[in-house]
């Protein structure tokens, strides 16, 4: 899979449709293999981050947040 940046045209400008694109993709090198994911993540000493100086949610999201949050669940 390649990111969209890296298939550019002629121009080095992103392509408008799918017959081209496809073309040039035939024509890149193969992309890298992605990395495994880790087979464990160590939290580390959570005790030295207090959790009211976390920020989950800029104040400007809150509302988009809640909106979502009202159509969604996870799962779908």
């Amino acid at each position: 899979m390649y990111e969209p940046w890296e298939v550019l045209d002629e121009d080095r400008r992103p392509f408008t449709m799918f017959a081209p694109f496809w073309n040039r993709c035939l024509c890149m090198p193969d992309p890298a293999t992605p990395q495994l994911p880790p087979k464990r993540i160590n939290s580390g000493d959570l005790s030295r981050c207090p959790w009211d100086e976390l920020v989950f949610e800029d104040e400007s999201e809150r509302g988009s947040n809640a909106l979502l949050a009202r159509a969604w669940s996870p799962g779908w």
